[in-house]
């Protein structure tokens, strides 16, 4: 038997971001107007899902744009009073689309081996991939996560027979590749320091399940 599945979601939001004020440590009455404006956030996704006898695939793709408007800037002087309000580009300075990757994609495949006696046998595997993501629209040094692609896999020995119920045991290893992946992280700028928190390294792990 072979099915396919394709989907196809496309997703239009409209956002309105409101400034976004930084502190100025060496005059705390005083604050920096770091990005604002309104804009739409178009994104899209096509799933596939193929299914022959005995091999399953399984793919994902996903995008994400951002189109914004009235972005501005201000400024503070040396003695901390606030400057005018300008008009400026800040593409390159500031992001408006954080805690989401631009990019993802997803592929997994998992392959039955025919029944024996003591169970059968399967073996899958996985990759993600997602873009650059950033954490703050300020983009300071550690308040973001490169592209990276994440690597699982699963060896997995299913209906052991008992003489009431079954046995399914699975040997798996999460991100074999041993990516270091921030997932968070918060930069407090002139302070000097920043917090961040990490996907977990490679891992390996066995399941044991009893059905009845």
């Amino acid at each position: 038997m072979v099915r396919l599945a394709p989907s196809w979601v496309k997703v239009v939001l409209y956002w309105l971001q409101p400034s976004v004020p930084d502190a100025v440590p060496s005059a705390p009455n005083c604050r920096v107007t770091v990005v604002s404006g309104a804009g739409r956030l178009p994104s899209s996704e096509l799933n596939t899902q193929l299914v022959p006898a005995r091999l399953g695939l399984t793919t994902g793709v996903a995008t994400s744009g951002v189109a914004a408007s009235g972005a501005t800037t201000s400024g503070v002087t040396a003695s901390g009073v606030a400057g005018a309000g300008v008009t400026a580009d800040v593409s390159g300075t500031a992001s408006p689309l954080v805690h989401a990757p631009k990019h993802t994609g997803a592929a997994s495949a998992e392959y039955s081996f025919p029944a024996t006696s003591h169970g059968t046998w399967a073996l899958w595997a996985g990759a993600t991939y997602a873009s650059r993501r950033d954490f703050d629209p300020l983009l300071y040094l550690y308040t973001s996560t490169a592209a990276h692609t994440l690597i699982d896999a699963r060896l997995t020995l299913r209906d052991v027979p008992l003489r009431k119920g079954s046995l399914n045991f699975a040997l798996w290893g999460r991100n074999l590749a041993d990516k270091e992946v921030r997932e968070w992280s918060i930069d407090f700028g002139t302070m000097g320091w920043a917090i961040s928190t990490f996907a977990p390294e490679r891992t390996f792990g066995v399941n044991v399940g009893y059905q009845f």
